[in-house]
């Protein structure tokens, strides 16, 4: 299943009527349905971690199902692909930890110009 059609799945299943459908009201469901799967997910961690259960895969995938759906409502508020997402973080680390990664190049499918300069310096920072 292709990102786009997913944020299609997602945009279709909110019902937001009663609340008042609006921008505001979205973005809080994103925000803190992420939130709130995400400690689902390591809920299920914690109790592998300290209790001795065992992991669910089935429960672990339904979760992460469930970050990924309020993820991707929050990804298509403001029109963001998850390509985009995944460009930006390997960017992202790459600059952080550039002896763990390397160049972007190498993970992103690119080539690296011959002799042409690092695109480390040169990311976005939009700190918005």
């Amino acid at each position: 299943m292709m990102f786009e059609r997913y944020m299609q799945f997602v945009d279709t299943g909110v019902d937001l009527s009663e609340h008042g459908d609006t921008y505001r009201q979205r973005l809080m469901l994103a925000g803190m349905g992420l939130s709130g799967e995400a400690g689902e997910v390591c809920d299920h961690v914690k109790k592998v971690a300290f209790h001795g259960d065992t992991m669910s895969r089935t429960a672990l995938v339904k979760e992460m199902g469930d970050v990924l759906w309020y993820f991707t409502l929050l990804a298509s508020l403001y029109g963001i692909t998850l390509d985009e997402v995944m460009e930006k973080n390997v960017f992202k680390l790459c600059e952080r930890h550039p002896n763990r990664y390397g160049e972007p190049f190498m993970w992103l499918g690119a080539e690296k110009p011959p002799g042409g300069p690092s695109v480390l310096g040169h990311l976005d920072h939009d700190h918005h």
